[in-house]
């Protein structure tokens, strides 16, 4: 290329200006070949307005972006093509059925994998290659027909199972936990406990306690398909002579409608001041009897200096501050308000963190088309912890309690259609409850969000500040058109990966599109995501997985299988390896060219 000539032919007499013209026309990896000729050729290579050029090309940006994670945009290039993991490495075939679901323990040194054929997998995956750990059937041990989801908890020690019961037809599922002992490369059985439905999946509360669900229908009241779920926080391990006794204590209980049910439940552990403010002034305003636009407006007639002299109403103090019992017990005043905290001995300056209960539900149709969330304060919390393992017979009274509002449903709604009916009945007669009484023993959600279609997926971002979120939308999800509760609008092909924002609990305008699904309403099912710092991974059933830049919504790659990607999950250390799960009975390890390089591995 002319280098070391001085003839004035050479590259290092190009005036700057049409070195750079040329060089727009070529590659980002031939920019950064060109960039080891010579001093003049790095300082042109790298300039900052032709990587500009190159980053909104190459990825197909609006010529507006803006630089988002890094201070250049060569840098920026790099993050989104050297670093994220697009290199197929391994393809491992040890199911014998389709693999379902796949997750990383958060110390990224392990990996379960659930499957069709009713085994989890545990694999070593901070080598390569990937090697299997342990492997348990759990067909014959715990009845159950498949394994469908895993999760590991907090310090990577214990081992969440979510598996369908037998036979075909049931809709009943059930957790156990596993410890992990490495050093001997197996699993011990620690408990087990009741999931219905399955596909309320389960989840960690905190390193040594799990939520699961429980399903009891309301038979006929004057609420069409009502029904009950229960959740329970458990231990993960129980000092009792048997394995299924590991219900700890009552957690929530939501009353259903339209025959939808409460699904798939996550819990966050980050609650924005906002927030928390905001839902317990509703429950301030739920317990006086009065709607949030009632107690907000009281509470903004309501005026207080403060320190700086300015005038703040009560309502800005309530939706600020992290606890309202404070407030309360502050009573507000200018001087108690400026005490240090640690002079007040209120529960939420605790080491113990607020919650925030994440799950899907409905209530237009039985597909599940709303998110709802429900604040667990940290007094609550606490509570809970420190309750002593519930009896069975405390249990049992619980659901006697429930099955009691089942029949007094049934008697109201017996005598909302037909009050002047006497008919005999052989049933012990129920204590006179309105429905209205009945709908207040159940719990509410603080917020809930419409998603206008059938919600196939969650995760929550490792800031754990914003909820990622699959849906299929309805054909016409802005119109407010009534349908009937069983019979829901067809869904279109497309999925779209929408965000919700968990401090001001509104949908962000980002959606990432591309993925496609294509099964009816009445046999829908997950499609598992993940997200990462600077990627967002999904399944999708056109035999793809689908990888974007979670900061500027372009696809980055898509992972091939030869049937529907299940699942796709990031390794939460080591951001350049995601692991998919597909129909296709295989597992694909992927990774990043700069992690490749590092661990000196030859693609597949």
């Amino acid at each position: 290329m002319g280098n070391g000539r001085s003839d004035g032919l050479g590259l290092d007499s190009c005036p700057d200006e049409v070195l750079i013209k040329i060089l727009r026309f070529l590659s980002a990896k031939e920019l950064v070949t060109v960039s080891n000729v010579n001093s003049q050729c790095f300082r042109v290579a790298y300039d900052e307005l032709l990587w500009r050029s190159r980053f909104i090309s190459d990825f197909e940006l609006t010529p507006s972006t803006t630089l988002k994670v890094n201070n250049s945009w060569s840098e920026e290039y790099k993050m989104l093509s050297y670093e994220v993991p697009k290199k197929l490495v391994q393809a491992i075939e040890a199911h014998v059925d389709e693999v379902l679901h796949v997750a990383f323990s958060p110390d990224g040194q392990l990996m379960s994998s659930c499957s069709k054929d009713c085994t989890v997998k545990v694999w070593w995956c901070d080598r390569h290659p990937v090697t299997l750990m342990h492997e348990r059937d759990l067909s014959s041990s715990l009845n159950w027909r498949y394994t469908q989801y895993s999760q590991f908890n907090g310090d990577s020690s214990l081992l969440l199972l979510s598996g369908v019961h037998k036979p075909a037809n049931n809709t009943s599922g059930e957790i156990a936990i596993y410890s992990i002992d490495r050093e001997e490369e197996t699993m011990h059985f620690r408990c087990r406990v009741m999931n219905r439905p399955y596909d309320v999946f389960g989840c960690w509360f905190d390193n040594m306690h799990i939520l699961n669900g429980e399903h009891f229908t309301m038979g006929n009241t004057p609420v069409f398909g009502a029904s009950a779920s229960q959740l329970w926080l458990c231990k993960a391990a129980q000092d009792t002579h048997t394995e299924r006794t590991a219900v700890l204590a009552p957690f929530f209980r939501f009353l259903n409608r339209n025959g939808a049910n409460l699904r798939m439940i996550m819990v966050g552990d980050y609650v924005s001041d906002q927030v928390r403010g905001t839902f317990r002034l509703a429950d301030m305003a739920l317990a006086e009897n009065k709607s949030l636009a009632q107690k907000t407006a009281e509470l903004m007639e309501v005026d207080e200096t403060d320190s700086t002299g300015a005038s703040k109403s009560l309502i800005d103090r309530v939706v600020a501050l992290s606890c309202v019992n404070c407030v309360l017990k502050h009573k507000l005043t200018r001087e108690e308000y400026g005490a240090p905290i640690d002079e007040c001995s209120c529960i939420c300056h605790s080491t113990t963190s607020d919650r925030l209960l994440i799950f899907t539900t409905g209530s237009s149709t039985f597909t599940p088309h709303q998110i709802g969330f429900k604040l667990v304060t940290a007094a609550e919390v606490l509570k809970l912890l420190q309750a002593e393992v519930l009896p069975q017979h405390r249990r049992d009274a619980i659901r006697a309690e429930l099955e009691k509002l089942r029949r007094q449903s049934k008697a109201a709604a017996a005598r909302a259609y037909d009050s002047s009916s006497e008919e005999d009945s052989s049933e012990e007669e129920e204590e006179v409850v309105s429905w209205e009484t009945i709908v207040k023993m159940f719990d509410q959600p603080d917020h809930t969000i419409d998603m206008k279609g059938h919600i196939i997926g969650l995760a929550i971002s490792p800031d754990h500040r914003q909820l990622y979120v699959n849906v299929r939308p309805w054909p016409d999800a802005d119109a407010d058109e009534k349908f009937p509760p069983l019979d829901p609008p067809p869904l279109i092909d497309k999925i779209e990966l929408r965000v919700i924002d968990l401090q001001s609990m509104l949908i962000t305008p980002q959606v990432y599109r591309g993925h496609k699904g294509f099964t009816p309403n009445e046999q829908c099912f997950f499609i598992f995501l993940d997200v990462g710092h600077h990627i967002v991974c999904s399944g999708s059933e056109d035999c793809k997985g689908y990888m974007w830049s979670r900061q500027y919504g372009c696809i980055l790659d898509v992972f091939r299988h030869g049937s529907v990607v299940n699942s796709v999950a990031i390794n939460p250390v080591d951001q350049g390896m995601v692991a998919t799960a597909s129909d296709d009975r295989t597992i694909k390890i992927w990774r990043s060219r700069k992690r490749i390089n590092e661990m000196k591995i030859f693609e597949a």
